[in-house]
């Protein structure tokens, strides 16, 4: 249960079958995410670990 409600909000990590009952096509009917909230989440703190030792 808990991965499909992941997969109702990143659809992208399901599988094809998965996507094309619902009805879904990645680029056409829903976008891949713009932004890897991950990635950029970490990029910002080393940003500001770096804005703190300058200071």
């Amino acid at each position: 249960m808990a991965k499909r409600l992941r997969v109702i909000h990143q659809p992208w990590i399901a599988e094809s079958d998965v996507l094309t009952r619902a009805g879904v096509t990645l680029w056409s009917n829903y976008p891949y995410p713009i932004v890897d909230h991950r990635k950029t989440r970490q990029r910002a703190l080393g940003a500001f670990r770096n804005l703190k030792k300058s200071k």
